[in-house]
């Protein structure tokens, strides 16, 4: 399936439309990802017991970091492959794997600098968090490096960091109230299937939200013209300026 990205249509309103448009053609692939997803759901609500020893805490927090980081590389492979109509020419098994390492190494960095960052100062916390915003979709889609993924989100959203900010907080927000509906709603609803399905699926809407968003500025970088049309053959590559 390929999305007409046009450059004139950097709105909410416009990737909320083309994420509910991807779910709607693609809903058995999402669903598929979605199942995958919960076993990780359930040991970060497993993880999260303040009676569980500190121990299995570490052993259990490496594994759903494994788990969750092989399906983030997987799915997104997949996705971009459904939102362009393209087809990867490579075994995405084994390049998910191949980049599992640079991957991690590239989270634990994200960690420290926005655990650092908002140590001193919070709002300049906020504006490094935007401005590494897409370092996983550049490892992952552009294999860039550990260290080059965040330079290539930076260079990325420069221009729109208050608008994918506002659209950071939207979701955030959106997804916060939904998770007090199920606490509200269900007793022990970290553990039941139906509603760890849910929060799966909310989560999966929020990351083809993102990626969505990410081709988009990809598109809109290298193809400035205004009602310009994304091609899945354009240069997915974006400068530094």
């Amino acid at each position: 399936m390929e999305k007409s990205l046009e450059t004139n249509n950097f709105n909410f309103r416009y990737f909320f439309s083309l994420t509910i448009d991807i779910f709607k053609e693609n809903r058995k692939f999402l669903e598929l990802y979605a199942f995958i997803l919960i076993p990780a759901l359930i040991l970060s609500n497993f993880i999260s017991q303040e009676n569980l020893l500190l121990r299995d805490k570490i052993i259990f927090s490496a594994i759903y970091g494994v788990w969750f980081t092989i399906w983030q590389i997987a799915f997104t492979l997949k996705l971009e492959e459904n939102i362009k109509g393209i087809s990867h020419n490579f075994n995405i098994i084994k390049t998910t794997f191949k980049r599992l390492i640079p991957m991690i190494i590239a989270d634990i960095l994200f960690i420290l600098i926005i655990c650092l960052a908002f140590l001193f100062f919070v709002i300049p916390g906020f504006i490094i968090f935007m401005n590494f915003l897409f370092y996983k979709e550049a490892l992952i889609l552009r294999n860039k490096s550990s260290i080059n993924a965040f330079s290539y989100s930076y260079n990325l959203i420069k221009g729109y960091r208050w608008k994918l900010f506002t659209y950071t907080c939207i979701l955030f927000f959106a997804s916060s109230l939904i998770e007090l509906m199920l606490f509200l709603v269900f007793r022990n609803y970290q553990y039941d299937l139906f509603v760890v399905f849910l929060s799966s699926l909310i989560l999966i809407f929020i990351w083809v939200f993102f990626v969505n968003v990410f081709i988009y500025l990809e598109c809109l970088k290298n193809n400035p013209k205004p009602n310009e049309k994304c091609s899945p053959e354009a240069k997915n590559e974006v400068e530094s300026t």
